[in-house]
């Protein structure tokens, strides 16, 4: 079992936990991020010029009224 990289694991988590509607299942493999989207068969790879998209989502159950 390889060891994410930190910001690796962070989009991990943030595509399984910010858009449960959206995703339904999400993977790493051999380094790279992989989500199936629902309503999809296909797999797709969740490339590093995405990320901070998934990063700038709000985590689900906070307050983010500022």
């Amino acid at each position: 079992m390889k060891i994410l990289p930190k910001k690796n694991a962070e989009v991990l988590a943030s595509l399984r936990l910010k858009e449960p509607t959206l995703i339904d299942r999400a993977w790493s493999y051999e380094g790279k991020l992989f989500a199936r989207f629902r309503g999809s068969d296909r797999p797709e790879q969740i490339k590093s010029n995405q990320y901070q998209t998934w990063f700038s989502k709000p985590w689900p159950g906070k307050d983010n009224t500022s």
